[in-house]
């Protein structure tokens, strides 16, 4: 290496031969390794997974730790009754609405995320009850309907 101004040097290393410990070594004296003081944790393996109400997604370890894996965005909009039905529980996005606004849950208008909660049935089980046995009457009426005329055609067939 030669800097402005100087003259060039050389530096002449002997690192010896193959398999011999003369020359240049890393040996400095006997040493063995050891663990003095530990800074860390165990491995540890996801046991448990929980969501707050603010969306955040906790995870739980085998060795004591939690760590935050992410979040739950909570979207909401000037106007709910603007949205449009998309189907299938969906809904999408008018002018009438207003924009999608991302943001954590439990925040003003922002609903509040409920771990491992679910959605209740949104049919009403006695109504349908009641519709169901309406339709089996109905069946049932029909049924009788088609046996009556089974029977008034065998009548008119024997008498002729």
């Amino acid at each position: 290496m030669q800097f402005r101004g100087q003259a060039a040097q050389e530096i002449d290393i002997e690192l010896g031969a193959d398999g011999d410990v003369e020359g240049v070594t890393q040996f400095g004296s006997e040493a063995s390794a050891y663990v003095f003081d530990q800074n860390g944790y165990g491995d540890g393996e996801l046991a448990n997974v929980f969501v707050s109400v603010d969306g955040v997604i906790q995870g739980f370890y085998s060795n004591g730790q939690t760590r935050q894996l992410g979040a739950l965005g909570v979207v909401t909009f000037q106007n709910d009754q603007g949205l449009r039905a998309a189907g299938s529980n969906t809904f999408e996005e008018t002018p009438n609405s207003g924009g999608a606004r991302l943001g954590a849950g439990d925040v003003q208008a922002a609903g509040a995320v409920i771990s491992g909660a679910r959605e209740n049935s949104n049919v009403d089980t006695a109504e349908q009850f009641v519709r169901l046995i309406e339709a089996q009457r109905g069946y049932q009426a029909n049924a009788r309907v088609v046996s009556a005329q089974d029977e008034v055609l065998a009548e008119t067939v024997n008498l002729i």
